[in-house]
C-alpha cells in the first residue's frame, strides 16, 4: 500500500500504512530514514505527515495503539477511504528522537509522545497511556520521559545515529 491523504480532525494528513516509506520532495521537520525503516512494520504504530501550521515545514509523526487495534485492517479502510475519525480515537501521537540515560549513558532512539499538543487525544488520556515505557532498557533505571517505544537495540545506537545531541531522560531524583 501507498501514503494515502486524508482529513483528520480538520487536518490534512499523509498517512503511511505498513510497509509505505516516507518519500517526499519537500523536506520533513524531525524525519530520519533509519527511524522510518525501523518503524514501517510495527504492529502498534503508524506514521503520519503533516502540516502543524499552514506556513510550518511537513512534520512527522508516529501514531500509536496500545489498545489491540487491528492496524492491517485500518490500513485498509484508510486506502478504501472507509476510515472514520472513531478509528483514531484512541492513537497518541509521538516523535521519533534520541534520547540518554542519565544513570548508565546508554543513548537510544525512542518514539515518545507528544504530550504538550493535542493532536487526536485529550491530554488526559496522553497522560495515562498504559504501555509508557518507564525505564531504561539497559539499566532499569526510572526515568519521567513518556516513552511509547524503543527503535531498534540500544546497544546497536552509536551516538552519531541522532544528528543532534540527544535529549535527555531525567532520572527521578538525579
Amino acid at each position: 500500500m501507498e501514503a494515502v491523504e486524508i482529513k483528520l480532525n480538520e487536518r490534512d494528513v499523509r498517512y503511511l500504512p505498513a510497509g509505505a516509506l516516507i518519500i517526499d520532495s519537500e523536506e520533513i521537520d524531525n524525519y530520519n530514514s533509519s527511524d522510518d525503516e525501523a518503524l514501517a512494520e510495527h504492529p502498534r504504530l503508524r506514521r503520519i505527515v503533516l502540516r502543524i501550521m499552514p506556513h510550518w515545514p511537513l512534520t512527522c509523526f508516529y501514531l500509536h495503539w496500545s489498545d489491540g487495534t487491528d492496524l492491517t485492517a485500518l490500513d485498509e479502510r484508510v486506502a478504501a477511504r472507509l476510515a472514520i475519525r472513531e478509528d483514531f480515537r484512541d492513537a497518541v501521537a509521538g516523535e521519533a528522537l534520541g534520547m540518554t540515560c542519565l544513570n548508565c549513558s546508554t543513548p537510544v532512539r525512542v518514539v515518545k509522545a507528544v504530550t504538550d499538543m493535542p493532536i487526536f487525544t485529550l491530554k488526559e488520556m496522553r497522560m495515562k497511556h498504559p504501555t509508557y515505557r518507564h525505564h531504561c532498557p539497559t539499566c532499569g533505571t526510572p526515568w519521567m520521559a513518556h516513552v511509547l517505544e524503543f527503535i531498534g537495540d540500544p546497544a546497536e545506537q552509536p551516538r552519531s545515529a541522532y544528528g543532534e545531541e540527544p535529549v535527555h531522560a531525567f532520572a527521578p531524583g538525579k
